[in-house]
């Protein structure tokens, strides 16, 4: 059974600015200005953090970076370093991500509320198994199976890519020439659904599956995955797709209630963190969501 695995642990701080065309001002009193938080990074490197000004969430957030803002990283309680934002509102630590870590940031500047957030990075996902299973019509069926933790509350977004190569034609021969292979985000149009609680949420729009383990924590989980296999067919400028990976991300419980509430509740106005379509954060004196989380992912060859 061809297998490969690849384990990486991220965090993100998420910010997700939806279109519109007018800017959504917070009510609030002189001094009440609230910072907008961008923190990201991945196994064994660093967090790189973005600060924005919040008084407009909408798509002119990012270009509104603040800089000289006072950061403070803690590590299971105790204070690990401070940093400082530079003229692009973005700073980088010099700690590593681990799996395990308890987190706690806090930013200051002064004329902006204390923004802090807190988080535990999950333990990592452990894939058993990631292989094809029967083709029904259009619909190709792919079988995932992973160790869940025992004894805790975990929650999952799983994603899956195809690897395809990019091609031309050459103009007197028509002979297609290969420049680069690409992956793509595939469509899952469904999972077996007997392996989720209730309050599974899929949303095939945003491209991501969002589950957690109520009802078989500390099992192991066998997943049977349908995607569109027209999907994976040859298209021009694109060849079939070869290769079929998939991603499995052992997710923090705030990041998958704000993942959760935003495929329910699409912001019609301003972003996701306006008055008018609140979604749930993390970041108390401010807005954002302190996503982390490890990841896992697995890749088969097609035939």
């Amino acid at each position: 059974m061809p297998f490969a695995s690849k384990v990486g642990i991220y965090i993100m701080m998420a910010l997700l600015v939806f279109g519109c065309n007018d800017d959504f001002v917070f009510t609030g009193e002189a001094g009440e200005r609230k910072i907008v938080a961008v923190f990201f990074g991945h196994a064994d490197s660093a967090i790189q953090m973005e600060l924005y000004e919040s008084q407009f969430i909408t798509e002119d957030t990012l270009a509104s970076p603040i800089s000289a803002a006072e950061i403070r990283l803690y590590l299971d309680g105790q204070f690990s370093e401070s940093l400082s934002s530079n003229a692009l509102g973005i700073a980088k630590t010099q700690y590593k991500v681990t799996a395990g870590d308890s987190l706690r940031i806090a930013v200051r500047k002064d004329g902006y509320n204390l923004a802090e957030a807190k988080a535990l990075v999950p333990d990592q996902v452990d894939l058993i198994q990631f292989d094809t299973t029967t083709r029904v019509g259009s619909q190709l069926g792919l079988r995932l199976s992973f160790v869940d933790p025992v004894l805790k509350g975990n929650f999952y977004l799983m994603e899956m890519h195809a690897q395809r190569w990019v091609y031309e034609l050459d103009q007197f021969t028509q002979e297609r020439i290969d420049s680069a292979k690409v992956w793509e985000s595939i469509d899952i149009q469904s999972v077996n659904k007997i392996f989720f609680s209730d309050k599974n949420i899929v949303t095939n729009e945003q491209k991501f599956e969002l589950f957690n383990d109520q009802i078989f924590n500390g099992q192991n989980f066998v997943l049977d995955i349908n995607v569109n296999a027209f999907n994976l067919r040859e298209t021009i400028g694109k060849g079939k797709a070869k290769n079929i990976k998939v991603r499995l991300r052992n997710i923090n419980e705030d990041y998958y209630n704000f993942l959760t509430a935003l495929s329910l509740n699409r912001p019609i106005f301003g972003g996701p963190f306006s008055i008018s379509s609140q979604v749930p954060g993390n970041v108390t004196g401010g807005y954002g969501i302190f996503a982390v989380y490890t990841s896992s992912t697995a890749a088969i060859q097609m035939k």
